[in-house]
């Protein structure tokens, strides 16, 4: 199951479920949503609203199906930090991979659902920092969140500030990057990164998407898992805590609409949307496979902690 929602369509004391009525609709409704995904894909719907392809509408149908059917195994949260930012490929292939998955808004202000009705918990980017809570004031709320998240022993995946979020939590400092990264580039894994299951399957070196000015530390006790040239510190894992700096989920439309939302930012780091799509394009393929492998890896260890 896939679904977004905010304090308004989540009752606390209960867990999160679909409503039949407006699964009803949108199956009879579903010509049309594959159209109008077609022609708005670009328009970030909200919870009241019929989500474009990158909040994975059109796998919602299938998803609630195998929902109904009592096919997925466990049950993810993710975590979004803004608007321009969702889990792309991840929100995609979780359903497949057995996963259902809920989408909380942070950004919005509205209290998280406890995690409780959740096995693992998945923190998203934003252009925010976490050494400037004043301005964003949600991302402390969301980092007592984490803390109860890991008191609890339950995973959680920090993707860009999410896991600069984790690694915070967590003591780690977290600061400005030696030089900038954004667009594709290698990372290698570290002896312990090619011994950790949550990289099985993955080679020495293989590309990521990168869109950041800031990078963590490794947590005290922390093992390093990747690491890369110009931000050296790209994944770690404490306990139940897994962070990374990098980015699998994103496809060249996410990079496109990025390069669009951060035009100044990419402007003045000297590369033009072009080539941000030039390079994304050329390992899209293979970013993809990752992604998939990145989460099966994370699905199965994930339900190990729960076990633990």
């Amino acid at each position: 199951m896939y679904t977004i929602f905010g304090q308004s369509r989540f009752q606390h004391g209960a867990p999160p479920t679909p409503d039949l009525r407006v699964f009803a609709l949108f199956q009879r409704r579903l010509p049309f949503a594959l159209k109008a995904c077609y022609k708005e894909r670009r328009i970030r719907g909200r919870a009241s609203k019929l989500p474009c392809c990158r909040h994975g509408c059109c796998r919602r149908t299938v998803a609630r199906g195998r929902a109904a059917a009592g096919e997925f195994i466990m049950k993810f949260l993710g975590i979004q930090n803004c608007e321009a930012e969702d889990f792309g490929l991840f929100q995609d292939y979780l359903p497949d991979l057995g996963v259902a998955f809920d989408i909380f808004r942070a950004y919005e202000g509205d209290d998280p659902p406890p995690h409780k009705y959740y096995d693992a918990v998945l923190v998203g980017g934003a252009p925010a920092s976490v050494n400037d809570m004043g301005n964003y004031p949600f991302l402390g709320a969301e980092e007592h969140y984490v803390h109860s998240v890991l008191k609890a022993g339950k995973s959680c995946l920090g993707i860009c500030l999410g896991g600069q979020l984790l690694a915070k939590a967590l003591g780690a400092e977290v600061r400005d990057c030696n030089k900038k990264e954004i667009g594709v580039v290698e990372l290698d894994l570290t002896p312990a990164g090619k011994a950790s299951p949550l990289l099985e399957g993955f080679p020495s070196r293989f590309p990521v998407f990168q869109w950041h000015g800031e990078t963590f530390d490794v947590p005290p006790s922390g093992v390093l898992l990747a690491r890369g040239y110009d931000c050296a510190n790209q994944m770690f894992r404490h306990g139940s805590a897994v962070g990374v700096q990098f980015h699998l989920e994103i496809n060249p439309e996410q990079a496109g609409y990025w390069s669009e939302v951060y035009a100044g930012e990419l402007r003045d780091f000297g590369k033009t949307p072009e080539q941000v799509l030039s390079e994304i394009r050329a390992v899209e393929t293979r970013l993809g496979d990752l992604a998939r492998r990145f989460l099966s890896n994370f699905i199965h260890w994930a339900r190990i902690q729960r076990t633990v």
